[in-house]
């Protein structure tokens, strides 16, 4: 491997497949680690190398082994595209440094960031616009009753190891029954989440800004997008959004960036509140962003600019982003709405006024194929069964009438 410009890249999911893309486009050979032979990275064609490592509790110490043994002429940028391979290059950063080569937050950053409790607590000393929060919820709790938080009421894990208590990335709650009913389930646990009240609005309230910050927080890089719809609906990741600069947005991270002396990727999340006119705070992954490819496709290539950066090889001022370019996750997308109880002619007459746009598909790639055929047959496979039992649920209550 004599190449300088070779990146290492911990993928999971449409991350890694995306920051796979994003390499190859800027001219850099891949290795790619995962951890599954169903991620979407262990099927792309593009790496010069593939190693799995299997995501089990020996998963951080036989991945460090892994890269400890891995050879290279010279040391290649290695970057993260999940919230537990962040932790783990952060938390392994005096280890790692002599062989690689990374452009990404100290361990006390990630660590805040990845936690929810003190990622809060930090915005509001910070003066950055947030939802009303609680951080312990045990401390708003009388007699059983949630005080002080309006309905709806978000509730998150303090971190990405406790999905497991409420087994989803979160949980809304519309009123008191249904807070009763959690309140029963999670009492033990309510020192491990944290709530804040829903900000009101569709999801084209929803805004991302990726950025690339140097070793001095500068930011090198950064690309603004506006979500239009999520999987699952509301509350999910970005199944359809449009690229749109937003300086606004970009200024609000820039000063984020700067107050936490941040350095690497990220991704900052927002959503504009009509009450109080302005953006709030949703929350900033300490990462690469599950957007990476619709940025690069846009004109800011975030990948390369944070391994240019950790490599030490200069860095030429990016274009301006390319505007009106539609992101579309077709199948997630009309699933979620179906699932949402969405009628099929607002479905399509939605993506009828989508069709002329420009677009840029979160998988496919003419390049790399396969990621993409294997990931249309799973969604459609999913597709198929959730309609059946949408028709099924209308026909049993048709009966019932």
């Amino acid at each position: 491997m004599n190449d300088n410009k070779i990146a290492v890249v911990i993928a999971t999911g449409i991350n890694g497949l995306g920051a796979i893309h994003s390499l190859d486009r800027a001219g850099f050979k891949s290795v790619v680690i995962y951890a599954s032979s169903k991620d979407l990275s262990a099927l792309s064609s593009l790496p010069m190398k593939k190693i799995l490592v299997k995501d089990n509790d020996e998963w951080e110490s036989n991945l460090l082994s892994v890269l400890q043994h891995l050879e290279f002429e010279s040391p290649p940028a290695i970057i993260a595209c999940s919230d537990k391979a962040a932790n783990f290059l952060s938390t392994n950063l005096s280890i790692l440094s002599p062989k690689y080569k990374q452009l990404s937050p100290s361990a006390a950053i990630t660590n805040m960031l990845n936690d929810k409790k003190y990622e809060i607590e930090h915005m509001e000393k910070s003066l950055v616009p947030i939802p009303k929060s609680s951080t312990k919820i045990s401390d708003l709790v009388e007699d059983g009753l949630l005080t002080n938080l309006r309905f709806p009421v978000i509730i998150k894990p303090r971190t990405y190891k406790e999905t497991t208590l409420i087994n989803a990335k979160n949980v809304i709650l519309h009123n008191s029954q249904e807070w009763q009913d959690f309140y029963i389930q999670q009492k033990s646990n309510l020192d491990q989440l944290v709530a804040q009240e829903v900000i009101q609005g569709d999801d084209n309230n929803l805004w991302v800004c990726n950025a690339t910050f140097d070793s001095n927080s500068n930011m090198l890089a950064a690309f603004t997008f506006q979500r239009l719809g999520t999987m699952p609906s509301h509350y999910g990741v970005t199944s359809i959004a449009i690229s749109k600069n937003n300086l606004e947005i970009k200024n609000i991270c820039d000063q984020i960036g700067k107050s936490l002396s941040y350095t690497g990727s990220a991704m900052f999340e927002f959503k504009f509140d009509h009450i109080s006119n302005r953006y709030l705070y949703i929350e900033t992954n300490p990462r690469l962003g599950m957007c990476n490819w619709f940025d690069t496709s846009c004109g800011i290539n975030n990948v390369e600019m944070n391994c240019l950066a950790a490599l030490g090889i200069p860095t030429l001022p990016l274009t301006r982003q390319v505007d009106e370019v539609l992101l579309f996750n077709v199948l997630g997308d009309f699933i979620s709405r179906l699932e949402n109880s969405e009628k099929l002619s607002n479905i399509f007459r939605l993506y009828t006024e989508y069709f002329f746009h420009k677009k840029s598909w979160p998988i496919f790639s003419l390049k790399d194929p396969i990621p993409f055929l294997y990931s249309f047959s799973n969604q459609s496979s999913q597709l198929i069964k959730r309609t059946l039992r949408k028709l099924l649920t209308i026909k049993r209550g048709t009966k019932s009438i």
